[in-house]
């Protein structure tokens, strides 16, 4: 699951407007859940956005 403070990191961006930064962070949680072994949902939260 996201950290905490990617979570936070994530609802600040959407609340601002920044879609890259969102994106950026959201690339972020899918590398993070890579590493503990969920590969289908890093999977899904990279291509999420296209």
């Amino acid at each position: 699951m996201a950290t905490a403070e990617q979570i936070k990191s994530l609802i600040r961006s959407h609340l601002s407007d920044h879609p890259e930064q969102f994106f950026t962070i959201a690339l972020q949680v899918a590398a993070h859940e890579a590493k503990q072994g969920h590969q289908s949902l890093a999977h899904e939260i990279a291509n999420s956005g296209r």
